[in-house]
């Protein structure tokens, strides 16, 4: 919760993104690692709706990374199901 009101705060008063300015800040995985770490304190179900999408798009499914995200995230799973369905217009099953 602290982190949510600290980005809104920072937002409000840069006129950025907290996860933008953090962008410029780090770079490789640092940045990865910080980037996903706000994304999944402001944004968790988008976030993860992106994780499922990332592992089943394309020609195959990313077998590990989606054995990762299920067994991470199933108890989510119910709340990421509608979100996943607006996002990307279909089901995940």
């Amino acid at each position: 919760e602290h982190l949510r009101v600290v980005a809104a705060a920072y937002e409000k008063k840069y006129g950025e993104p907290l996860a933008k300015a953090a962008a410029h800040e780090f770079t490789g995985i640092a940045e990865k690692a910080v980037l996903f770490l706000i994304r999944m304190i402001t944004e968790p179900l988008d976030l993860l709706a992106e994780l499922f999408e990332e592992a089943l798009k394309g020609f195959g499914t990313d077998e590990n990374a989606l054995s990762s995200a299920v067994v991470r995230y199933h108890i989510v799973l119910r709340d990421i199901k509608p979100v996943f369905k607006k996002k990307y217009g279909k089901e995940l099953r």
